[in-house]
């Protein structure tokens, strides 16, 4: 009898040790079935991102239509080719896609977000490439443009914005970021964003979910913060070049936009960085 209390004690640690070992031991036969990813900053896909405050996008799934004003654009020589997320936009020396309206959403944009991925094939040497602008048809500049500007054999570039308010002394202003610490983007899917904020009047640059450039209020050299926005003589809408050389030859440092682009999507606010970043985390996972 002495002996049963041993023999018992001894019979429930190797119990225990065995459910031990079935509870932490990896059991490689099971077939798991792959469920839907986790979201990412609340959000599953990137079109839940500031959703309310998408004004425009594009995705050039074989298509060249607009899909939250549905803008119906001409093309003049691009093609799609493979993109961060399905298609992409490719774009050519030659080539451009034409939209007649900017639609009321975009024109009446008193902050903005715009947010790519972009993709040069090669290097362009001297000159700026457009990628993108929302046409002034009473000005030489815009009421919104997006283009780069090559900084020589560096393969690194100068990222520009240029926007408009109407009724102001400076009523065109020029942004200038340098993304200095990721040169070598030749070939690879890249993300930009820019960000206007016209409650503060202060703008932001991020590259990859990186923010390589914030601003102090942007103003004239003596007036007020330039607050909200207000672009003038709104025209066409177009991809791929300037509107000097649509019908013309342009000057000569204007260059077509000759990589491709993918998820190109302008917000009517500025998106905090939380939400920059989950949506660059989104698209790069293809959601």
């Amino acid at each position: 009898m002495k002996n049963i209390p041993i023999i018992f004690y001894k019979a429930a640690i190797f119990i225990c040790m065995g459910l031990l070992t079935a509870c932490t031991e990896a059991d490689y036969s099971d077939d798991f079935k792959p469920g839907s990813p986790p979201p990412i900053g609340d959000y599953n896909n990137s079109d839940e991102v500031a959703a309310a405050s998408q004004a425009a996008k594009w995705s050039f799934e074989d298509n060249l239509t607009e899909s939250k004003q549905n803008l119906a654009g001409t093309n003049h020589g691009t093609t799609f080719s493979a993109g961060q997320k399905g298609k992409a936009l490719q774009g050519s020396q030659t080539g451009y896609v034409d939209y007649p309206s900017a639609g009321p959403a975009l024109s009446n944009l008193k902050s903005f977000t715009v947010s790519f991925w972009m993709k040069l094939d090669t290097f362009f040497c001297c000159g700026a490439t457009q990628v993108f602008h929302i046409d002034n048809t009473n000005d030489f500049w815009y009421n919104l443009a997006v283009y780069f500007e090559a900084r020589g054999a560096d393969d690194s570039l100068r990222f520009k914005i240029q926007f408009h308010k109407e009724g102001v002394a400076f009523n065109n202003q020029f942004i200038e970021a340098h993304p200095d610490k990721e040169p070598n983007i030749i070939g690879k899917w890249t993300n930009f964003v820019a960000v206007y904020d016209g409650t503060t009047s202060t703008f932001r640059a991020y590259m990859n979910n990186r923010k390589f450039f914030q601003s102090t209020p942007l103003s004239g050299p003596s007036g007020p913060p330039l607050g909200e926005l207000a672009f003038a003589n709104v025209g066409r809408l177009v991809f791929g070049t300037w509107k000097q050389k649509i019908g013309g030859p342009g000057d000569t440092w204007m260059q077509n936009f000759r990589g491709s682009v993918d998820e190109f999507r302008i917000y009517n606010k500025g998106l905090t960085d939380l939400e920059i970043s989950s949506l660059y985390q989104l698209e790069k996972q293809g959601r």
